[in-house]
């Protein structure tokens, strides 16, 4: 039994070639999903260069946090004919300004322990404090009661693939990239 045929259109075979064709042309051509596939590559490309660049923003945020912990020890160092020192817990990634006694150093604006916290919010839970090595003051920058450090050093940061070297200068105590 053959289809029957439907008023003012072709007989059924020809109906049968239309709707064939009709499947072809709603379909994608070659070109078009390798334009799409291209796009694609171009929007993973562009948010793998974001994930790098936050990374490394992040890196510079934590830089900063530790050379103004370190400068905040030396002055304090030297205000109170004191040593104090900034402690690295690379098990907790977080760093404090800490007196002679190892006791967490209040901070002036917060009036709490002057603590930074790698993978707290500012870091947005980033930034890992890989290594921290100082010699025989070991995880911690220690400064002088004239706000001199006792051993140079240094500490690693990473924040995703991204890494970070800061050492510590035995003669300024200032922390710099080597």
């Amino acid at each position: 039994m053959t289809p029957p045929d439907l008023p003012g259109n072709a007989p059924a075979a020809c109906s049968a070639r239309r709707l064939r064709a009709r499947l072809r042309a709603d379909g994608f051509t070659l070109a078009e999903l390798l334009v799409v596939l291209a796009i694609f590559g171009v929007l993973a490309g562009v948010v793998g260069l974001n994930s790098t660049a936050r990374h490394e923003h992040l890196l510079e945020v934590m830089e900063m946090q530790v050379r103004e912990a370190a400068a905040r020890a030396r002055e304090l160092a030297r205000s109170t004919h004191e040593p104090h020192g900034v402690l690295f817990d690379v098990s907790s990634d977080r760093l404090g300004i800490v007196d002679e006694r190892g006791a967490l150093v209040q901070d002036p604006l917060t009036q709490s322990a002057w603590v930074v916290d790698a993978r707290g919010s500012t870091f947005g839970g980033g930034v890992d404090i890989s290594s921290a090595d100082f010699g025989s003051a070991g995880k911690a920058a220690i400064f002088d009661s004239q706000g001199v450090p006792l051993a140079g050093g240094g500490v690693t940061l990473r924040a995703g693939d991204s890494l970070r070297v800061l050492a510590l200068d035995p003669a300024t105590g200032i922390f710099y990239l080597p």
